[in-house]
Parts: C-alpha cells; sequence; structure tokens
C-alpha cells in the first residue's frame, strides 16, 4: 500500500489511479463490513446497496484490488537496484510501525472501556500479534487480535514470495505465470484436504492477483497504448465471465473479475483525472489508507454498540458510514507523527 504518484507516461510515478483505486478498494472494505455488521445483528434493516455484485462480494473485490495494488506498488519501488535485504527491511518498516502503535491504541481504549483486555488467557498468543499474524490465525484459534483482520497476515506472508515473483517476471514472465498457475489449480482443486483456511485468505490462491500487480507495473503501467489495451479486454472479460459466474472455478472468477475491474478503474482513472477537482485529497487519503484500514473494524464496532441502528433513516445510515470512513481516517492522520517517530527509530537500528 505504498504511495505512487504519477501524471503521464514518462514519469509513471505521478500516474493517478493508483491512489484513486486504494482510496476506492479501501471504501468498498468499509461498506462491505458495514453492511454486514448490518446483516448478522439486524438482518431485516436497511443496507446501503448489495453485499454482492455480478457473483463478487464488496470485501472480495476490495481486497482482490487493495492486492493487485500491492503488487504493482512494490514492483514500482523495486524496479532500480533491487536488493532481497533492503527489500525486507523497507517492508519491515512499511507495516510494523503503523501496526504495532495502532494496536496499542485499540489495546488502550479496548482496556479502559471494558475493563479488561482482550484474548484467551494463553499468553503466548500474543507474539501473534508482534508479528501481525493474529487476524489471519483466528480460523484456528482464539487470541490477541484487535486491528488488521487476516489481511495483514496475508500481505505479510505474501512478502516472502515477492522476490522470487519479481525476478521470474524479469527473466521469464510466460513461465512465471504458468508456475504461479498450476499451484493456483493444483492447490484449489485439492484444498480441502491441505488447508483449513478460508480459501480466499489462502496466500497461495491469491498469487495471481499479485502477480498481475507485478505484471501490471513492469509491462503495461508505463505505456498508455497498452493501459487502454487492457481496459478493452477488461470489458471483454468481464462481458464474458459475468453470465457465466456460475460455471466458472470460485477463485478464477475472482481473479479474472479483480483483475478486468482492475485494469478497467486504472485506466478510467487515467482519462477522468483532469475532471476530478479533488485529485490532491485523493492521492492524500489514499497515503492513509493502510492505518485507517487498521482502525476501521474497531471505529465500526463501537459506533454500533452505542447507536439504535434500525431507527436511523437512510440519509442517517449514510450519515453513519460516513463517520465510521471520516474517523478511521482521523485516527489514521492523527497517529502519524508517533508512527513517523517510531519508524525513524527503527531506520537508524536496521537500515
Amino acid at each position: 500500500m505504498a504511495d505512487i504518484n504519477t501524471h503521464q507516461v514518462a514519469k509513471p510515478e505521478r500516474l493517478f489511479s493508483p491512489d484513486l483505486i486504494r482510496l476506492l478498494s479501501f471504501l468498498s472494505v468499509v461498506l462491505f463490513h458495514f453492511n454486514m455488521e448490518i446483516f448478522q445483528n439486524y438482518p431485516n434493516a436497511m443496507r446501503i446497496g448489495s453485499l454482492s455484485y455480478a457473483g463478487q462480494s464488496m470485501g472480495d473485490i476490495g481486497i482482490s484490488m487493495f492486492i493487485i495494488i500491492s503488487g504493482l506498488s512494490l514492483s514500482f519501488s523495486g524496479q532500480k537496484n533491487f536488493s532481497i535485504g533492503s527489500f525486507f527491511k523497507k517492508r519491515f518498516l512499511a507495516i510494523y510501525p503503523s501496526f504495532w502503535i495502532a494496536y496499542i491504541i485499540v489495546g488502550v481504549v479496548y482496556f479502559l472501556v471494558n475493563g479488561h483486555f482482550v484474548g484467551d488467557g494463553h499468553h503466548w498468543k500474543i507474539l501473534l500479534s508482534v508479528i501481525g499474524l493474529d487476524g489471519f490465525f483466528l480460523y484456528k484459534m482464539q487470541n490477541y487480535y484487535l486491528v488488521g483482520e487476516w489481511y495483514t497476515g496475508y500481505m505479510l506472508i505474501t512478502y516472502l514470495a515477492f522476490p522470487l515473483l519479481f525476478y521470474g517476471c524479469k527473466k521469464n514472465l510466460l513461465v512465471t505465470w504458468l508456475l504461479v498457475m498450476i499451484v493456483f489449480f493444483v492447490v484449489g482443486i485439492n484444498y480441502h484436504s491441505l488447508f483449513k483456511v478460508y480459501i480466499n485468505c489462502n496466500p497461495l490462491m491469491r498469487l495471481p492477483d499479485f502477480l498481475y500487480g507485478i505484471t501490471y507495473c513492469m509491462f503495461i503501467l508505463h505505456s498508455k497504448q497498452r493501459r487502454l489495451i487492457m481496459l478493452i479486454c477488461g470489458i471483454i472479460v468481464m462481458a464474458i465471465i459475468i453470465p457465466l459466474n456460475n460455471f466458472i472455478m470460485p477463485q478464477l472468477y475472482m481473479f479474472l473479475f479483480g483483475a478486468a475491474f482492475f485494469s478497467i478503474a486504472a485506466c478510467v482513472g487515467e482519462l477522468i483525472k483532469n475532471l476530478i477537482v479533488c485529485k490532491g485529497v485523493i492521492s492524500y487519503l489514499a497515503k492513509y489508507s493502510f492505518v485507517a484500514f487498521l482502525f476501521h473494524h474497531q471505529i465500526l464496532y463501537m459506533l454500533f454498540n452505542i447507536i439504535n441502528y434500525p431507527i436511523l433513516t437512510r440519509a442517517e445510515s449514510f450519515f453513519l458510514l460516513f463517520i465510521i470512513v471520516l474517523f478511521s481516517f482521523c485516527a489514521a492522520i492523527i497517529t502519524e507523527p508517533l508512527v513517523n517517530k517510531f519508524t525513524d527509530f527503527l531506520r537508524k537500528k536496521i537500515m
């Protein structure tokens, strides 16, 4: 979720669409969690939109965009003088200071409100929170999870594969894609005999999304013509797969839908950027999307606990969603100075 700012083909670092997609992805995830909270606790109450569109949940659409953007961002920052050691140090600094500070803040608030700390008394499990894998392992056991959900742990695991995928794309793109898709289908076909973790959260099953982001950065991002070609391909793929979604392997459909949607959004974002009057605001908010993501679920829980949702009007429901988004970004912006100081301290120690 690193920042990418670009404005033309010759200077892809100023492209606007990655920031737009990153922000839209965050909003789609928040909207999905908002509607799921209503669906689970007030099944007859009014929701904002639908839980899914064209056979894809809003959450899966948002996460697919996040995964593709992550592959694109990492490839973009690693195109010059890539070093495995430097890569992992930078990923450590990009994730852990924000994660730890968000965790501590939410933990303190949780303790003050509830009079006790989260967890099941098995104190060794706090190690899962320290390394950012607590949300990922919730499927297996209760632990000290507070922020980040499964996605943070998923990305930390996926980072381990990035150097191999990055070098693979540089050496032989087709062979790299062939190997990834073989793994994808072999694991997918035999999934329930191999894993217990929910299939959409398994890093092996999301490698095509991640690899697509890498490929898009290395071979498409820098060319307006190629972006337009991928826009057309994205539209064609959507037109083919949506009517056939019940006949396509769900995880394959999720990948094809995500890649096509991303290709369309990336190109359209660049085409309409001059019509958008708040480009600076979008880029500014996109910079905080990861930390806002860390906070948003607890803010959502807090507000739903103090508000009687079924009595709200439609306008009040939209306002509640707006407040959740606003508070999430406010929390991210307010904690930025502390995150920066902690990051600088750690950078001096490890870089």
